[in-house]
């Protein structure tokens, strides 16, 4: 390590609401062994913690604390220890789901931006083809969760899906059935809040009209 003595804190964000492929989590160990090198001595690491919502918010808080502590361990193996611990016997299921939805990113070269205008952004890379597989993949992945606690975590999964679709959606009619079907079941989740400041009741009340 360089002697060199550098008290620069970096400031790194993994919030994300939308589905988004988990592009910023895949860059943590090599940007944490480049800041070791450099001699930084911290880094404040953020993600959605005002809110349980998210887009596999829980592995970005895995990885982060587990990279922060050692740079130099495997991301893929810390993802598969996760997806073992949190999904059990759905973890492969839930991978095949994530990676899937990486790929739609990487293959248009697209990045999720913290406050851009999600349906704007979204709509040159998620199709309704893209969707309908997804949801096949957490149907599949809801049937092999072996217990309560199992499927609460795919149907949280499921929910960051239901958001991205009705955000997406054109027709007037459609989007507020699933918008409402988002409010809905992130109350039987005991979800409060969609994004910082903005309970759950406020959500519905400026994005579903009456």
């Amino acid at each position: 390590m360089s002697q060199r003595q550098d008290t620069h804190h970096p400031v790194m964000d993994t919030a994300q609401q939308s589905v988004g492929g988990n592009r910023s989590i895949d860059n943590l160990a090599k940007d944490f062994r480049f800041l070791r090198d450099q001699a930084v001595k911290g880094v404040f690491l953020q993600g959605s913690g005002f809110s349980p919502d998210g887009d596999m918010i829980e592995m970005r808080a895995y990885l982060g604390a587990r990279l922060m502590w050692n740079p130099d361990l495997d991301p893929d193996q810390l993802r598969r220890e996760f997806f073992e611990a949190y999904y059990g016997k759905a973890a492969l299921v839930m991978d095949e789901y994530r990676r899937e939805i990486r790929q739609a990113f990487l293959d248009h070269n697209a990045h999720f931006v913290l406050g851009t205008k999600e349906p704007r952004h979204y709509a040159a890379v998620i199709t309704n083809e893209m969707l309908a597989r997804w949801y096949s993949l957490l149907d599949r992945a809801g049937s092999l969760a072996e217990d309560d606690v199992k499927r609460r975590h795919v149907r949280k999964a499921r929910l960051t899906l239901v958001y991205t679709e009705g955000t997406l959606e054109q027709d007037p009619a459609r989007k507020r059935e699933l918008l409402e079907r988002f409010v809905r079941e992130a109350g039987e989740l005991n979800i409060q809040r969609t994004s910082f400041g903005t309970g759950l009741q406020r959500f519905a009340r400026k994005n579903i009209s009456p």
